[in-house]
């Protein structure tokens, strides 16, 4: 005589659950936000998908907006946190955005398509012949291609409730990237064939006056140019930050790389390994003066450290020859 099947209490459950499941078993992927670290200054990453939606919920509900996703190839981690293979990503607002409490910089329409535009053109994607209706296909096709960027992450201003957000920055498209985190090339978007970064015929009056343009098209990439020229000829990031514009950045470079003295003296004394507790002074991006901190963790590896203002602020992955001690 055949044994009585008993009902499972968990075939059950999952059978109730079937109506939720199938409703909701084709929704898109909704990845955190923010992933990555704060302070990343010269990241690589390779562009992988982008997509023209619109908002399924909340107050921005059915208007339009532009993603972009590219996957973190350099560097391997950052102040000890393992980021390669991580997510960065953009998304563009195509509609209007009016001034309020959290955005203090209101733009038509017209103003934020424009910015999506440029954000494609600075990924090596060619908007001038493109209809609307080309749009999200030419970003398809982009996406299928191996492209690589260059990125960074800058941290906002703390909120009320003392959260800081991460931002992150796309600084355009950066020519034969190796694995190994070494770039042969950097693009030259104003009108050439790509340039080494060191290049001596480069015309870096020319490049750091679209730099200095906030109403030139070609900034980011220009910026990114500079960037990359200052960083091989071992001009620091704070070193960067501090300079009054980008041509001072420029000069900067030329005179390290002719083997002048004016890098190496703004790189400060900071020549021996920090140690923990050590007091040191430290002059935040855009600071008037320096600040007195204390070093809470050494890396030595990286030749970083965070430290801790006097009050309370806390400054992470600062390269040792920023710090004046």
């Amino acid at each position: 005589m055949p044994a009585v099947q008993g009902s499972n209490p968990v075939s059950a459950a999952l059978k109730k659950l079937g109506s939720a499941f199938n409703k909701h078993k084709d929704d898109e992927t909704q990845m955190g936000f923010a992933n990555l670290p704060g302070g990343i200054a010269a990241g690589i990453a390779e562009f992988t998908g982008a997509k023209i939606d619109l908002y399924k919920t909340g107050a921005n509900q059915g208007k339009p907006y532009m993603s972009l996703v590219g996957v973190v190839k350099h560097p391997k981690e950052h102040n000890g946190i393992p980021i390669e293979g991580l997510q960065t990503r953009q998304r563009i607002d195509l509609f209007q955005r009016p001034k309020t409490p959290t955005n203090q910089n209101p733009k038509t329409e017209e103003e934020m398509v424009a910015v999506a535009l440029n954000e494609m053109r600075k990924l090596g994607i060619e908007t001038k012949h493109l209809n609307p209706d080309d749009w999200e296909d030419a970003l398809n096709a982009h996406s299928k291609e191996e492209h690589h960027f260059r990125f960074r992450t800058v941290f906002g201003t703390k909120r009320a409730d003392g959260s800081q957000p991460i931002y992150e920055n796309w600084d355009g498209k950066v020519e034969n990237f190796k694995q190994n985190g070494h770039v042969d090339a950097v693009q030259d978007n104003t009108g050439g064939e790509a340039q080494p970064a060191n290049s001596g015929e480069v015309d870096w009056d020319a490049v750091a006056a679209v730099a200095d343009d906030p109403n030139s098209e070609e900034m980011s990439a220009a910026q990114t140019q500079i960037r990359e020229a200052c960083e091989a000829a071992g001009i620091s990031a704070q070193q960067i930050e501090n300079a009054e514009n980008w041509a001072a950045a420029v000069a900067l470079m030329q005179e390290a790389n002719a083997g002048g003295s004016s890098a190496e003296a703004a790189a400060g004394p900071a020549s021996q390994d920090p140690e923990k507790g050590e007091a040191v002074n430290y002059k935040p991006p855009r600071a008037r003066k320096s600040v007195e901190c204390e070093v809470t963790a050494v890396f030595l590896g990286t030749r970083k450290c965070n430290i801790k203002a006097s009050d309370g602020t806390m400054y992470k992955g600062i390269s040792w020859e920023d710090l004046e001690r």
